[in-house]
């Protein structure tokens, strides 16, 4: 896309560090700049070193303009610099002679994890990488075991993807900081900002409305849904942030509980398979097969303990007011939310 000469000359300070580093150095670029310029004032002169850009978990592109690739919220945006190594090499005493489990013709310098199966340190951080872009946050073996159809699935150490990946420090760096964002990212009740990227706990079941404190205390007064993690739109409510494409939105909820299937639950019929906690409105389903099944429910978002067939809550520590878990009762009717 064409750019205007106004925004050709617009200018903006970048940060860069080092993963590996704390110092940071500041320069200036205009937004019609392209990221290899920033790349062409880091040179090394070094060929057995290649250098990468990051903003907030992803790879910029050389040839991509600065105001297309980076994610600008001030005047100042911050950039990660990660040194790889353009070849890597096992030390001799950590080479193996079994095959490579990905490619077993392959007769580069194996490193032989501790679940028994070798890989080559190109395969193992090609694979690795794969994984954390695809956010796992656990980096599991995807060998398949001998006589078998079935893969190993081993869980590996970190410090055997670093060992046998030759990481460079920054690098190892990188991955943990992937590591721990895919982590955060599907953790219950946190979520990440999406202007700072940093970690936010929900502690209220019932509130919705997030207010970032790291953004808080560089100035920035922004609100965000914590389910669909746009804008908070509606002033002063806590419950419901306007967007009507979030997944929380009375809109798509109320859809979701008129249209779902039903089934038999303890042998009681019509009974929705999706419900609304009563506690908090987090959507539910009730996904045991058949006609078998508890009808008691504790929602994962309030811990809120209702029968998932009447939705009557349980107060008393010892009983529920509907009976054991395997006692019919009378279905309620599809649940009418307001905004």
């Amino acid at each position: 896309m064409h750019k205007s000469h106004q925004q050709d000359g617009a200018v903006i300070r970048i940060h860069l560090q080092r993963f590996s580093e704390q110092s940071v150095k500041s320069k200036a670029f205009r937004k019609a700049s392209k990221i290899k310029d920033i790349l062409g004032t880091l040179e090394t002169h070094d060929s057995s070193v290649q250098t990468h850009l990051y903003q907030k978990h992803k790879q910029l592109q050389a040839d991509s303009l600065l105001e297309d690739e980076i994610e600008v919220t001030d005047t100042v945006t911050h950039i990660y610099v990660c040194v790889s190594p353009t070849e890597r090499r096992l030390q001799a005493e950590l080479v193996t002679d079994k095959p490579d489990m990905i490619n077993p013709w392959d007769d580069d310098p194996r490193y032989l994890m501790p679940c028994g199966h070798a890989i080559t340190p190109d395969s193992l951080y090609a694979y690795c990488w794969s994984e954390l872009q695809n956010r796992k946050n656990k980096l599991k073996c995807p060998a398949i075991k001998e006589g078998s159809i079935t893969k190993c699935g081993t869980t590996w150490e970190f410090v055997d993807v670093v060992r046998g990946a030759c990481l460079s420090d920054d690098e190892m760096n990188l991955f943990c900081s992937f590591l721990n964002h895919n982590w955060l990212a599907k953790a219950e009740r946190i979520q990440l900002c999406p202007v700072c990227g940093e970690a936010i706990k929900k502690s209220n079941c019932g509130n919705t409305r997030m207010k970032c404190i790291y953004c808080r205390n560089l100035g920035r007064t922004g609100t965000f849904c914590f389910v669909c993690l746009q804008p908070w739109r509606t002033g002063s409510r806590k419950d419901y942030c306007g967007n009507r494409s979030c997944k929380g939105s009375v809109e798509n909820m109320l859809s979701v509980l008129e249209n779902c299937q039903r089934k038999s639950i303890v042998g009681v019929r019509g009974c929705p398979v999706v419900r609304a906690c009563p506690g908090c409105r987090f959507v539910l389903e009730h996904t045991s097969s058949g006609e078998g099944g508890c009808k008691h429910m504790v929602c994962t978002s309030c811990n809120t303990k209702f029968c998932f067939i009447c939705l009557k809550i349980k107060t008393d520590e010892l009983y529920w007011p509907c009976g054991g878990a395997f006692e019919q009762c009378q279905v309620a009717p599809i649940q009418k939310l307001t905004l």
